[in-house]
C-alpha cells in the first residue's frame, strides 16, 4: 500500500471522527496523528505544488485539531455488579488534590465513605449534598463523614434529589446510575461514566444545588 493510500485511509476515518459516527480507541488516535504527519510528508516528497502542500498542511493543522478534541473528549465506563465503579469512585476521590464534590441519591457504601472522610483528612474539600428521601437510609453515614470533616448538606427543592454525580477538583466528572451503595457493587446492574470534558456544567449544578440545600 502506497503513502498517499494510508494517508487517505487516516483521512476517511478522521472525517468519520468529525461526524461523530467513530468513537476511535487509542491506537486509532495515535494512528491518526502518525497519517496526518505522513499524509503532509508524503505529499512535500512527492514535489507537490505549493498549493497542494498548503492543503496538506491545512489538514495537518484542522485534523490535529480534532485528534486533540478526541484526546479530550475520551470517556472511560464502567458496570457493576462487580467491583469497577466502586473502584473508580474510590480511586477518584485517593487522587484528588483540592476538592471533592459529591451529589448523592443515597451514600451507604463503607468503602466510599472512608475514602471520602481520608481526603477530608488530606486537607481536601469534601461537600456531599444528600436527598432528603432517602436520609433515614443514609443518615448514619453522613453523621459518620459529618464528624470527620466532610461538609454534609441536604436536597429538600425537589421531590427527589436523583443526582449520582462526583467532581473531582473541578476537572473530572464520575456519574450514571451507580449509587454509592453496597447493592449498587454486589447486586445491582449499573454504570459509571467518567468525563473530563462538560466539567464546567457539572459545576456550575452543584453551586446551584448546594444554594438551596441545608447543613445536616
Amino acid at each position: 500500500m502506497e503513502p498517499g493510500d494510508i494517508a487517505t485511509n487516516v483521512v476517511t476515518l478522521a472525517a468519520k471522527v468529525a461526524s461523530g459516527g467513530v468513537c476511535p480507541t487509542w491506537p486509532q488516535s495515535i494512528g491518526i496523528a502518525l497519517g496526518i504527519a505522513l499524509f503532509t510528508f508524503w505529499n512535500m516528497r512527492q514535489g507537490a505544488r505549493i498549493k497542494r502542500v498548503e492543503r496538506s498542511h491545512r489538514y495537518f493543522k484542522v485534523l490535529f485539531a480534532l485528534l486533540a478534541f478526541t484526546f479530550g473528549a475520551q470517556a472511560q465506563v464502567f458496570f457493576s455488579p462487580g467491583q469497577q465503579c466502586r473502584e473508580a469512585v474510590v480511586n477518584t476521590v485517593m487522587t484528588a488534590r483540592e476538592s471533592v464534590q459529591v451529589q448523592a441519591y443515597v451514600l451507604t457504601d463503607p468503602f466510599i465513605a472512608q475514602a471520602l472522610t481520608n481526603a477530608a483528612h488530606r486537607h481536601v474539600a469534601v461537600t456531599v449534598v444528600a436527598d432528603l428521601s432517602m436520609l433515614p437510609s443514609s443518615d448514619k453515614t453522613l453523621r459518620f463523614l459529618k464528624a470527620n470533616g466532610v461538609s454534609v448538606f441536604i436536597d429538600g427543592k425537589h421531590r427527589i434529589a436523583h443526582n449520582k454525580v462526583l467532581i473531582a477538583d473541578g476537572k473530572k466528572v464520575l456519574t450514571g446510575s451507580f449509587n454509592y451503595t453496597r447493592a449498587a457493587t454486589e447486586s445491582n446492574a449499573e454504570n459509571l461514566v467518567v468525563l473530563t470534558n462538560g466539567v464546567a456544567s457539572f459545576c456550575t449544578n452543584f453551586s446551584a444545588h448546594l444554594a438551596h440545600s441545608n447543613p445536616l
